[in-house]
């Protein structure tokens, strides 16, 4: 018989979730958690995985569900993560502090959506060909940074 944890066992089905069994117990749980609080928000008390959230975890649940931030571990977020949070939450950027690990295709992203944040944009040269179509499209008014 193989064990509970067998790579041939089939996945887990939690909800309309489905979870592997080959990964860990912590990466289950937490990509449990991560699912679980962003449909009941509600259930936040009975987590015990804060600090196994990664970064894109955080992302995807401030989107949604803006009150947790007071539990949030700011330090996981990437420039990447950041960059699609703040394009849809702009009031977190109190919080973030590290404009300067956003690369071109991070900036490109965020003022897209938010164009107010480019006066802290000091990476107008990492732009590349791509970010500018992405970025010029829905705001032509950046072409004057532009080379």
């Amino acid at each position: 018989m193989d064990s509970p944890n067998s790579q041939t066992e089939k996945p887990l089905v939690i909800g309309s979730f489905v979870h592997s069994i080959e990964a860990s117990p912590n990466e289950r749980m937490t990509k449990l958690w991560d699912k679980y609080l962003a449909l009941s928000p509600w259930r936040y008390r009975w987590c015990r995985c804060w600090n196994d959230l990664k970064g894109k975890n955080w992302m995807a649940l401030l989107m949604d569900h803006p009150e947790f931030a007071e539990v949030c571990d700011w330090t996981k977020l990437s420039g990447d993560n950041w960059a699609k949070l703040l394009a849809k939450r702009p009031e977190f950027a109190e919080q973030w502090d590290k404009w300067s690990e956003m690369d071109g295709g991070d900036w490109a992203t965020l003022l897209k959506a938010q164009p107010h944040f480019a006066d802290r944009c000091t990476k107008w040269d990492e732009f590349r060909d791509l970010n500018w179509m992405i970025l010029l499209i829905e705001r032509p008014e950046f072409a004057t940074h532009c080379d």
